[in-house]
């Protein structure tokens, strides 16, 4: 579920974004924030 799209610092679009992954067994959810490469992929950056 992705988050409105912002520029960083660095002049690059990033977005945070929430998921769900499986740790140690147990669904949680997850946040973090990914920004576009000049290839166009996201990559997540924490």
């Amino acid at each position: 579920m992705p988050d409105k799209p912002y520029k960083n610092r660095d002049g690059r679009y990033c977005r945070k974004y929430l998921t769900h992954a499986v740790i140690d067994g147990y669904t949680r959810q997850v946040s973090s924030t990914a920004c576009r490469q000049p290839n166009g992929v996201w990559q997540m950056i924490n």
